[in-house]
């Protein structure tokens, strides 16, 4: 009778040890996929933002190569005073891209149809002015600043402001 007690408790001991092991296992096992589901997560929202920067990207080109063809030795349209100008006045508050109905003249950019790409880039020329030249007495070319402003939605929820001066000589 003592050896039958005996296996009995080890059986006992044997079943929780188990448990114990299962439990474990269950707890390691929520843990992994816990990691799996946030590493999607964060691995998604940077692909969101990454392209969204992207899009940002694109427009910046776009409106560099817009200034190239529209420099002042080929046309007056970098010029705020004239009355075809592509650039607008600059901006007082320093927030003014937070506010969308400020994008309102901002140039979208569309594909060879007529479509708006994804994410919606868009840019806008700023006048940032003239630099003044130093040089008395003699008329030297002179550069104008234009800031360059873009602005591209991702395919969730991200947008992207990217911003940037260019100088042309006038």
């Amino acid at each position: 009778m003592d050896t039958h007690n005996s296996c009995r408790r080890q059986h006992g001991v044997a079943l929780i040890s188990a448990l114990v092991v299962v439990l474990i296992v269950a707890i390691l096992g929520v843990s992994i996929g816990k990691q799996v589901i946030d590493s999607r997560r964060n691995s998604t929202v940077y692909y969101d933002h990454s392209n969204s920067f992207v899009r940002a990207e694109s427009a910046l080109f776009e409106a560099r190569a817009i200034i190239n063809d529209n420099h002042p030795s080929v046309s007056n349209k970098l010029n705020p005073d004239d009355a075809s100008t592509i650039v607008e006045a600059e901006f007082i508050n320093a927030d003014w891209w937070k506010t969308d109905s400020n994008w309102n003249a901002a140039v979208a950019l569309v594909d060879n149809s007529g479509n708006a790409l994804d994410g919606n880039p868009e840019y806008l020329l700023e006048d940032a002015g003239l630099e003044p030249s130093l040089d008395l007495g003699r008329t030297l070319p002179r550069r104008r600043f234009i800031k360059v402003s873009t602005r591209a939605n991702g395919d969730g929820t991200a947008e992207s402001v990217v911003q940037a001066y260019v100088a042309v000589m006038e």
